[in-house]
């Protein structure tokens, strides 16, 4: 498994396995901009800061990926 650079690891190790869970990848047209949105709605709602600061380098690091690809 990748390093853990943004705070995932924890999160999928309380999962539920039956949880049902969505990946996007720093190749994904749209994920940078998907996750940034998330970030908006969270801070909004009153989700921690350091979870909306590491969504929010997710999404720096994710437009920032040299390939892109519309998801197939």
């Amino acid at each position: 498994m990748a390093p853990d650079r943004f705070g995932n690891k924890a999160m999928l190790d309380k999962m539920d396995e039956a949880e049902p869970f969505f990946i996007l990848r720093g190749q994904d047209a749209f994920a940078a901009h998907l996750v940034s949105q998330w970030a908006d709605m969270a801070e909004s709602a009153g989700t921690s800061g350091a979870k909306v600061q590491n969504a929010r380098q997710c999404a720096r690091a994710m437009k920032n990926w040299i390939k892109k690809k519309i998801p197939d």
